[in-house]
């Protein structure tokens, strides 16, 4: 091996401690509530603010897994 192969890659820690937002939103993209128009930013921040701030609950359970004859039927063609 070379010693190109064996260095590691130089990470930007100062990018990297950025958020990812590699989605396809402009930047000049404008949301609105009540007629108000703002920034992707803003709209995150009103839209998702109670749901961040709610208590978490407890999980349900779960109903048993459907026998494996009924999975099988509901999964073939039926026949007349």
């Amino acid at each position: 091996m070379s010693d190109q192969e064996q260095e590691a890659p130089v990470v930007d820690e100062e990018a990297s401690q950025e958020p990812d937002r590699n989605f396809p939103i402009s930047e000049n993209a404008r949301f609105t509530i009540g007629g108000k128009p703002l920034v992707l930013d803003d709209f995150i921040d009103i839209t998702t603010g109670d749901i961040a701030s709610r208590p978490r609950v407890e999980p349900q359970p779960q109903p048993q897994p459907l026998p494996k004859q009924v999975i099988w039927n509901a999964r073939r063609p039926v026949e007349d």
